[in-house]
């Protein structure tokens, strides 16, 4: 583990490869599906993906499943 962060119990950090990200942000009900609405845009973008490390992130803004708000990074070709 890297030295400079920090895990909860339980957790295990993962390093990725160093992209440039494109971040998409959705807002919503998780029970209704918003993440995996956003995720079907996503593959609707006419532009070509790295398909290597794409990660959702679900910090405190997304502890409400019902009013939640979670990051997606996706990694584009240049």
């Amino acid at each position: 583990m890297d030295a400079n962060c920090d895990a909860l119990d339980g957790m295990t950090v993962k390093k990725v490869k160093s992209e440039t990200f494109t971040q998409f942000t959705v807002k919503g009900s998780l029970i209704k599906g918003v993440v995996y609405q956003e995720w079907a845009n996503i593959w609707a973008i006419e532009k070509d993906r790295l398909f290597d490390t794409d990660f959702e992130v679900y910090g405190e803004k997304a502890q409400n499943p019902n009013d939640a708000e979670v990051d997606i990074y996706v990694a584009f070709k240049e």
